[in-house]
Order: structure tokens, then sequence, then C-alpha cells
């Protein structure tokens, strides 16, 4: 099975300053979960605790 890597990869709410293993995201800034990270939902529409931040691709 292929694996594919977080949602966040693309977004432009993450901070990619840090190591790869220490992203932050705008939205989730302790910690993205896990149902946004194994794409169990979509992102693009409001989840509980995202602050009002939600994916906005990266290569816009």
């Amino acid at each position: 099975m292929i694996g594919f890597p977080p949602p966040c990869w693309l977004c432009d709410h993450v901070d990619r300053n840090l190591a790869p293993n220490k992203w932050r995201c705008k939205a989730y800034p302790n910690g993205t979960p896990q149902a946004i990270l194994r794409w169990k939902v979509d992102h693009r529409k409001p989840y509980d605790g995202d602050r009002g931040i939600t994916f906005q691709s990266n290569d816009e």
C-alpha cells in the first residue's frame, strides 16, 4: 500500500522553518488532529479547534 503525506505538506499555514517532524500549523499550534493528518476529514472545511483557519494550498 502506498502511503500519502499528510495534507499539511501542501498547506500554506504550516511553518516549515523547523525540522519536518517539528512543523507547526497556525490552526493547531499544539498539534494537528490525527483525523486531519490521516485524511479522515477534509480540512478545507472548518474542523473543531482550528481557530477559523482551514487548509489553503501552498501552490496557489
